[in-house]
């Protein structure tokens, strides 16, 4: 019982990394760099911009995807003949 607990707990963790990266990225750095034009000359309307933000959401929802699947498969047990 208590490795369950904790192992959700690192999984909870581990989520709220996931979110504070995807917090900090779309309503700190996009805003103030890529949507501004300040981010090396880059105007706001710039296709690359929206590129760049896509691409990011796109692998940051794999990745948290593939972390969740990953974390609440059952890893199976070893058998008694082994």
């Amino acid at each position: 019982r208590g490795a369950r607990v904790g192992s959700y707990l690192a999984v909870t963790l581990l989520s709220g990394v996931f979110c504070f990266e995807w917090w900090s990225y779309n309503f700190l750095l996009v805003p103030r760099v890529l949507l501004s034009g300040r981010g090396h000359g880059v105007p706001s309307t710039c296709f690359s911009s929206w590129a760049l933000v896509c691409g990011f959401n796109v692998s940051w929802a794999l990745a948290l995807w593939s972390y969740l699947r990953c974390a609440f498969t059952d890893p199976g047990r070893v058998p008694q003949a082994w």
